[in-house]
């Protein structure tokens, strides 16, 4: 998925305050469109049907302006100006001051999945006759993208048991996304896995996504149990061909995905400040099962609170959160088709995250604690990691990684990468020092990996 971050920084179009290129024009009397708008993020453009933000997305249309004239309503979002693209929100004060003032100019608007012209006449004085006709222009409401990842392995016997797995080419992953927008109030998400239905089914995502509050989703549906920072994000961004074993064996229940309801989002602070919340409740049986019973009556809470920093004159982001999780799963013993053998598993957990992105680095860091109970007994399971990415001017960088689990596993990593996350083109070189795996020394490992996302 094409991902790009952006600030919702809020820009208000002062309309006698644009100055205007075009000579001889009357700058003194010249309008604006008077519309207050603010930049689209990452959710914003999924929840309107777009592929990536772009565009500036209207908070607000001053009565009487030329943008109330034009038709433009709060919720449309604005992508062009007389031609000119508006690729976030602060291009929009440019391309009105640059658009001719002796003509009807046009307005390109994205409004429910339908790309519309609409016409605002800038101008001093009166309009060169009647305002154009609006039109539109039907665009798919399905917006479609996704990633295949595909890596060469290679395991060298460093542990001297005389034993090797073999050298392989693999496709890991394969992930393709849709997500469109009903309304602006109501969208939705699915995202498949085509490459073995047989091993987890065919569908991962699928959430209808409810936006009636300002900068908080509602999902319903199939959805990632929220937990930290490596457990949430997509593998496609992340600097190492294998997540860590904290998070593959601690921090996302019985497969990530579950089924309930949660609730994803922010609340702005001010001063590049944020407060970030992100809490699922749900059933705590995992993917979408056959059948429709549940198998367990206790529903899963999964949760992360915190907190974000973002200077956009130094480029630097500053993330940290608190996570924890508490329920219960059923665990089928031996024999998964054997009722008898069944029993209950009581969880709980806690972590916490930090993650530091600028201009030269990025540095994450994460810590869980883990308790599971069953037939009186309890055990504890705790682990971190520590990751570490050098940047670039040419997209191009080291990585260092340590992570462990228990006295079981400990793992360094080292490589290097062609492409940042959000590029449609990255290759990952890792080389992996496992010096403890189930408890014994193990073998080394070489990943090339190349994907491409669309």
């Amino acid at each position: 998925m094409r991902v790009k971050l952006s600030l919702s920084l809020i820009f208000t179009m002062v309309v006698a305050a644009i100055p205007s290129p075009a000579a001889g024009a009357d700058t003194a009397a010249r309008r604006g469109l008077g519309v207050t708008v603010k930049a689209v993020d990452d959710e914003t453009a999924g929840n309107l049907g777009l592929d990536a933000p772009r565009g500036a997305l209207v908070v607000e249309v001053t009565p009487g302006s030329a943008g109330a004239g034009a038709g433009i309503l709060p919720n449309d979002l604005i992508l062009t100006v007389d031609g000119r693209p508006v690729a976030q929100a602060g291009d929009l004060a440019a391309a009105a001051a640059a658009a001719d003032p002796t003509r009807w100019v046009e307005i390109g608007v994205w409004r429910r999945g339908t790309e519309l012209t609409v016409y605002a006449f800038l101008g001093p004085g009166a309009p060169p006759g009647a305002r154009p006709e609006a039109s539109k222009k039907a665009k798919p409401k399905i917006a479609v993208s996704g990633y295949v990842q595909t890596h060469f392995f290679h395991s060298s016997d460093t542990n001297g048991d005389d034993e090797v797995s073999p050298d392989r080419f693999r496709v890991l992953r394969v992930r393709i996304m849709f997500k469109g927008a009903i309304n602006p109030h109501v969208s939705y998400d699915v995202e498949i896995d085509p490459r073995a239905p047989a091993h987890q089914g065919l569908m991962r995502d699928a959430f209808i996504t409810l936006n009636y509050i300002p900068h908080q989703d509602i999902r319903i549906g199939q959805q990632k149990t929220q937990f930290g920072f490596e457990n949430d994000i997509s593998s496609s961004r992340l600097y190492y061909v294998n997540r860590s074993e904290l998070s593959d064996s601690l921090m996302r229940g019985i497969n990530l995905r579950d089924i309930g309801i949660g609730l994803i989002g922010h609340v702005p602070l001010g001063g590049g400040f944020r407060f970030e919340d992100a809490v699922t409740l749900v059933n705590g049986n995992g993917f979408n099962p056959p059948g429709t019973d549940d198998n367990n009556n206790r529903k899963n809470v999964w949760g992360r609170l915190g907190g974000r920093y973002h200077r956009k004159s130094t480029d630097l982001t500053i993330r940290l959160g608190l996570s924890g999780a508490n329920g219960n799963q059923l665990d089928e013993g031996n024999d998964p088709v054997d009722p008898n053998d069944d029993f209950t598993v009581e969880f709980e957990r806690l972590g916490a995250d930090l993650e530091i992105d600028q201009k030269w680095f990025f540095l994450a860091t994460e810590y869980a604690k883990g308790w599971d109970s069953a037939g009186g007994s309890t055990d504890v399971t705790h682990g971190y990691y520590v990751t570490l990415a050098g940047k670039t001017p040419w997209r191009v960088g080291p990585m260092v990684r340590y992570d462990t689990l228990d006295a079981e596993f400990r793992r360094w990593t080292f490589g290097a990468y062609y492409g940042l996350p959000e590029d449609d083109v990255r290759v990952l070189l890792n080389f992996e020092r496992r010096k403890l795996e189930d408890e014994e020394p193990g073998d080394d490992r070489y990943y090339l990996q190349l994907q491409v996302r669309f």
